[in-house]
């Protein structure tokens, strides 16, 4: 489990925020992200469960020991 300093996490939500919005798999996605303790909250919309996966890959490779709460639906 990552442990985020308590002055971080400003900087880190910023940073996935960056990475899922500059990222192909996940460009153009409105995604909520925010932290909660050592937990990235990530909330939205999505067409298909393939964007949503997209989302947690690309969260791994940018804090691959994070705890992610994944709460994205997908609606078709």
């Amino acid at each position: 489990m990552i442990r985020v300093p308590s002055e971080f996490p400003r900087y880190i939500v910023t940073h996935l925020r960056r990475a899922l919005a500059e990222d192909p798999r996940t460009r153009g996605l409105a995604i909520g992200v925010t932290l909660h303790g050592p937990c990235v909250h990530l909330s939205g919309r999505v067409t298909s469960q393939e964007c949503r996966h997209a989302l947690n890959i690309v969260l791994r490779e940018h804090l691959p020991s994070a705890v992610v709460r994944n709460d994205v639906r997908v609606e078709r």
